[in-house]
């Protein structure tokens, strides 16, 4: 039998994960501004490369990221130039939708309030990095261009995913690597944390290269834990380590600084939660990791 805790996790995992409105919605959008670009530019290559489509997107809060492949003939050297003009093209098609520039790449907010988030990233591709993947270059939020291989992120996280997903016959096909995840990702959106999807999403994976079995308890203290004992690190992409590519937490030190404190205080609280565990007091315990997920849990089931 599963315990309660655990169980009430996987619930939560699977009601924030992706919903076929969601999928809806960003298809709807998907074509008209693929239309609008290629316009302007000629055919363009235009894929899902955030977590939208590998399973660790938040519903409601992670936007659908796209990168627009544009031949580079129609590139500038100055990228915050490109990303000006794609936004104006972009504003010409959906002028009441708040089109702006946030660097990377361009936000279109859909939906009632903007809960619909798209964001178009303008990107060359330059060739293939070792393992076969392709690579590119996007803007780097300076007016430079900056590496860039999605891809290969996905498939570092998927192959972790599926080795964990695979210890017990009984857990095969769950994909916890994913949920916990998404999961650690909810915690920040829920408590409007300024530490970066992507980012998370690499710590965690990187993590869990050491695990066997994903426990979700157990595995959020630690990860709350390790961010709060590193105190928020930048970190070297995983994949890429001789590049020495460093992904930074926060956009910048007052976000940091801040995030630190959330930090802190998730460790204490799932510290908490595990302590009340332990001296067998499981509701007492469900009652913190609830609090730390403001309020979002699914009820504990006996």
């Amino acid at each position: 039998m599963t315990p309660p805790l655990q169980s009430c996790f996987d619930e939560y995992a699977k009601r924030i994960g992706v919903q076929p409105s969601d999928t809806a919605a960003a298809a709807s959008h998907r074509a008209s501004i693929k239309q609008k670009l290629e316009a302007r530019y000629g055919q363009i290559g235009f894929f899902r490369s955030g977590s939208f489509g590998n399973g660790t997107a938040v519903s409601g809060h992670s936007d659908v990221d796209y990168f627009a492949v544009i031949d580079r003939r129609h590139l500038r050297a100055d990228s915050n130039k490109v990303l000006a003009e794609v936004a104006e093209l972009l504003r010409e098609r959906f002028p009441r939708t708040g089109v702006r520039v946030d660097r990377p790449g361009v936000r279109l907010p859909f939906g009632v309030g903007g809960d619909e988030l798209t964001e178009i990233i303008p990107v060359d591709e330059v060739g293939k990095t070792p393992a076969g993947f392709r690579q590119f270059d996007m803007p780097d939020g300076d007016g430079g261009w900056m590496f860039a291989a999605p891809e290969s992120h996905n498939a570092y996280v998927t192959e972790h995913d599926k080795r964990l997903s695979g210890q017990l016959k009984r857990l095969k096909r769950l994909k916890r690597l994913k949920r916990l995840i998404r999961i650690v990702k909810a915690w920040k959106f829920v408590n409007n944390i300024a530490i970066r999807s992507f980012y998370l999403e690499m710590f965690v994976t990187q993590y869990a290269k050491s695990e066997h079995i994903i426990l979700y308890e157990i595995d959020l203290l630690n990860i709350f834990m390790a961010l709060k004992d590193q105190r928020l690190p930048d970190i070297v992409d995983p994949q890429f380590p001789k590049l020495d590519r460093k992904l930074e937490p926060c956009k910048t030190v007052v976000q940091w600084s801040d995030s630190l404190k959330a930090v802190e205080q998730a460790a204490t609280r799932a510290s908490e939660a595990q302590d009340a565990k332990f001296a067998g007091n499981i509701k007492g315990s469900y009652a913190i990791w609830d609090r730390l997920f403001q309020y979002n849990l699914p009820p504990l089931k006996a």
